[in-house]
């Protein structure tokens, strides 16, 4: 007779399950919504309507929106079109973790490093 745990990997799930779930969201007026479907009415349809509303684009502009990123200087605008050097890459492989993710070619990063 071969017991398989089938009970304990069900349990696992519904209680993974219910532990992803979302049961209660604030919505902008700072009240608590339950009803699934107003929860997804936040989360899908509100939440992009208001961030690309054209007041909001606006008063804060889009960049403000997404994020506050930097400004380049020139010279390191020139050095992002520079093309890669042999040492470039060799010094980017060898500060890669040897066994991670293959590549488009199947090999990963310790085959090059080794290699």
């Amino acid at each position: 007779m071969v017991i398989r745990n089938t009970k304990y990997f069900h349990m696992s799930i519904i209680i993974r399950r219910r532990f992803n779930q979302i049961d209660t969201l604030r919505d902008y007026e700072g009240e608590w919504c339950t009803d699934p479907r107003r929860i997804k009415g936040l989360v899908v349809l509100d939440h992009f309507k208001k961030l690309f509303l054209e007041e909001t684009n606006k008063k804060q502009g889009l960049k403000a929106s997404l994020g506050d990123f930097p400004n380049l200087l020139p010279e390191m605008m020139m050095a992002l079109e520079l093309p890669f050097t042999k040492e470039d890459i060799q010094l980017g492989l060898k500060e890669m973790n040897p066994f991670k993710a293959p590549g488009p070619d199947g090999f990963q990063p310790f085959f090059f490093q080794r290699y």
